[in-house]
C-alpha cells in the first residue's frame, strides 16, 4: 500500500521522520528487488521542530506509524508524548509493519498531545500556523489502517482526534470497536457524548476513513460508508491521537493520515 504518492515522486532510501520526501522499502530475496511499501513527497508531510514547537503548513500529514524505530521518531505533529508502544512488528500476511499499543501499569499505550492542526475548514484556531496551506476546504479526513484485537467494547479509547484535555470534557472524535460492530464517537463543547455503531467489527486489519465536516462525521471502513453521525460534532481544532485503554484491548496501527477536501 502506498498513500500520498504523486506522479514522478522522488524517493529516499530510508525512513526519516524529519526530512521529506520519505519512503520505506522491503527487500524481496526471491525477486532480489526492493518493493516500495510507503512513499510520500513534499509538501504532503510536515513536521515541526520539537525544540521550538514550530509547525509548518502542509496539505497532508502522513506517518507510517508501524515502521517508526521508537517513540523518539514520532513526528511532532502526530504526538509530543508516546508510551507503551511496540514498533516495527511485521505482518507477513498483510505485508505491513504495525505498531502495537498496549499498557504497562497505569500508563496507557499512546501517541498523543501533538498539534491541534485538524479542522474541517482548514486554517483555524489560536495560531496562524494551523494546516492546511489551502484554506478553501470543506472537510477534514482522518485515515488509518488498524485492527482492534479483542472482541469487546473498547469504551472511550481508540484512534482519532482530540484536544489537550483528552476525554474528560473537551471535544473529540474517535473510531473504536464495540464487540460485533465498529463505533464512531464524538463529543462537543457541551461535554455530551453520542455514539453510533455499524458494520461488522472484527480483529483484522482494516482501512478506516473518517470524514469530518461541519454537518456530520462519516466513517468508511474499507471504502464502504458504515456510519453517518450528525450529533455532538466538535467545532474546535483537534489533534491526532492513538490510545489503548489496557493491556488486553490492544490496538495495532499501520499508518495515520490527515488530509483535506476542497470545498
Amino acid at each position: 500500500m502506498a498513500r500520498g504518492v504523486r506522479t514522478n515522486a522522488t524517493l529516499l532510501p530510508t525512513l526519516s521522520p524529519v526530512l521529506q520526501p520519505q519512503s520505506i522499502a522491503a527487500y524481496d530475496p526471491v525477486t532480489r528487488r526492493n518493493t516500495i511499501l510507503v512513499a510520500t513527497i513534499v509538501p504532503t508531510l510536515s513536521q515541526g521542530d520539537s525544540i521550538t514547537s514550530a509547525h509548518f503548513l502542509a496539505d497532508r500529514y502522513y506517518c507510517p506509524v508501524g515502521a517508526l524505530a521508537s517513540t523518539s521518531a514520532v513526528p511532532y505533529w502526530l504526538g509530543t508524548s508516546a508510551s507503551n508502544v511496540s514498533f516495527q512488528n511485521w505482518d507477513a500476511t498483510a505485508k505491513q509493519y504495525y505498531a502495537r499499543f498496549s499498557t504497562s501499569g497505569a500508563a496507557a499505550g499512546q501517541i498523543a498531545a501533538g498539534v491541534e492542526l485538524a479542522h474541517p475548514l482548514g486554517v483555524f484556531g489560536s495560531s496562524p500556523s494551523h494546516a492546511p496551506k489551502n484554506a478553501a476546504v470543506g472537510a477534514c479526513w482522518v485515515k488509518f489502517t488498524a485492527r482492534f484485537n479483542v472482541n469487546t467494547d473498547y469504551t472511550i479509547y481508540g484512534v482519532g482526534l482530540y484536544t489537550t484535555d483528552g476525554f474528560t470534557n473537551d471535544p473529540f472524535l474517535q473510531v473504536t470497536r464495540n464487540a460485533g460492530n465498529w463505533e464512531l464517537t464524538t463529543r462537543d463543547t457541551g461535554g455530551t457524548t453520542s455514539s453510533s455503531t455499524g458494520g461488522t467489527g472484527d480483529g483484522d486489519l482494516h482501512e478506516f476513513w473518517a470524514r469530518w465536516s461541519e454537518s456530520d462525521v462519516k466513517l468508511y471502513v474499507d471504502g464502504t460508508l458504515t456510519i453517518t453521525k450528525s450529533t455532538n460534532l466538535p467545532s474546535t481544532p483537534l489533534q491526532p491521537f492513538i490510545i489503548a485503554e489496557n493491556s488486553t484491548n490492544t490496538i495495532d496501527v499501520v499508518d495515520y493520515l490527515i488530509e483535506w477536501e476542497l470545498a
